[in-house]
């Protein structure tokens, strides 16, 4: 890096490595690989910091809203020249900050602008961004629970932070400064100190509206993943807790809803179609399949006022919701989400007059549904096929004197993809 006019390095972003170009119009960053372009203004700066961190230097950026921007990889011989430069064409100083490597995970808990801070013996811990907490409680009397929002663009072996939690005990109990919270409310007690960091926490974060969930279900059954849970709707997310297992699902990695009735007539499903799966172990699971009695109802008071429900989900909520059971949580998926509900295509109707027909994949026997624009099979193996990703369909064991008599009843239906996947649906009745 030089000194003058501007300035550039070779920085890393969010582990992308880039161009770093720093003159009087601010600090511009330019990936090497997809081309995607950062910049910050100099009238958006509010300090700048640089600190030794692992793979090389750190030029961070801390914006006037209460965030940052960092920008890693940088050398050491960098920071006389960007010093220089940046004095001169911002008239912020760069000052040193100090990041803790001692490992200790005992310190002070600060909510610092839109960042959650912990710090140890005066030198950075590490920080959380608020914008990432999805929530925040109280778990007992001393320790706060923070819930990070699930990243869409995860790889299966990618790892994030989803939850992390802090003990905060009464002031009485520390000694010598310790695990407690920056006080800046001037109340003096002690005891509560855990309760103001959750208070502080959820009022910078703009989460207090979403600290309860909106409504709640008991004992639903799902065909998939199996068993029976209790489902949670909050504002950004909803929550699945069997018994077992608990998902969490983002409101935005929800694509589409289904609502398909099976030919008995006694149950109704709902499919939740994920982008991307949540995952148990090594299983994904692209596809939620809830089940209800047809003739179930239910009647559901949502827990928020009506402004909120009309500003926050644009009118396509209302309290209360009353119904047939797997029309309220259709209603209240789609209102939450803003997802469409698709159904069977109304063009097609079975033999039997139903909206499904019955065939097998490999062993397993369920029903296939054709929607407007996709074919969908219930119950295993779930799976969902876009008309636009099919390149041909082939009927087989369709003439009759070829076939075996017993062979003759029915036929096989087999869509091959562009993918050049092929899925074979087998022994369907020879009358549909």
């Amino acid at each position: 890096m030089r000194a003058g006019a501007d300035a550039r390095a070779r920085a890393t972003r969010a582990q992308a490595l880039g161009e770093l170009r720093v003159d009087g119009s601010g600090l511009k960053w330019r990936s090497a690989t997809s081309g995607k372009v950062v910049q910050v203004a100099p009238s958006d700066m509010r300090g700048l910091s640089w600190a030794k961190v692992r793979g090389g230097q750190q030029l961070r950026v801390h914006l006037k809203g209460g965030n940052n921007v960092k920008f890693e990889g940088l050398k050491a011989t960098d920071r006389e020249a960007l010093a220089a430069l940046c004095q001169e064409a911002f008239g912020h100083e760069l000052r040193p900050l100090a990041i803790s490597c001692k490992g200790l995970s005992w310190g002070a808990a600060n909510v610092d602008g839109a960042m959650v801070r912990f710090d140890v013996d005066g030198a950075e811990g590490f920080e959380i961004p608020l914008a990432e907490v999805q929530q925040a409680t109280m778990q007992g009397k001393a320790e706060v629970s923070l819930e990070m929002h699930l990243a869409d663009t995860l790889a299966p072996e990618d790892e994030m932070l989803t939850e992390i939690r802090f003990v905060i005990p009464p002031r009485s109990a520390v000694e010598g400064g310790g695990a407690e919270l920056d006080d800046d409310d001037g109340d003096g007690d002690g005891a509560r100190t855990a309760e103001s960091f959750l208070n502080k926490v959820i009022s910078k974060a703009d989460l207090a509206i979403d600290q309860e969930a909106i409504a709640s279900l008991s004992d639903v059954p799902m065909a998939v993943p199996r068993g029976r849970y209790e489902i949670e709707l909050y504002g950004g997310c909803l929550k699945l807790h069997g018994k077992s297992y608990a998902y969490k699902v983002m409101y935005s990695s929800i694509v589409a809803l289904y609502s398909l009735p099976k030919p008995d007539q006694y149950h109704v499903n709902v499919a939740v179609h994920l982008e991307p799966p949540i995952r148990q172990g090594a299983t994904f699971y692209q596809l939620l399949l809830l089940q209800f009695p047809a003739e179930e109802t239910l009647e559901l008071t949502l827990n928020a006022s009506d402004a909120h429900l009309r500003d926050k989900f644009g009118g396509r909520l209302r309290s209360p919701l009353s119904g047939a059971y797997h029309e309220v949580v259709a209603q209240l998926l789609t209102g939450l989400t803003g997802k469409p509900l698709h159904k069977p295509a109304a063009s097609f109707t079975s033999a039997h007059g139903a909206s499904a027909i019955r065939c097998a994949i490999k062993a397993d026997d369920g029903f296939l549904f054709p929607c407007e624009r996709s074919f969908i099979f219930i119950n295993k193996p779930l799976t969902l096929i876009h008309y636009e990703t099919i390149r041909s369909i082939e009927f087989r064991r369709v003439d009759k004197e070829a076939a075996g008599a017993a062979a003759a009843r029915s036929f096989d239906m087999v869509l091959t993809k562009k993918s050049g996947e092929a899925i074979q649906f087998a022994n369907i009745a020879r009358k549909e």
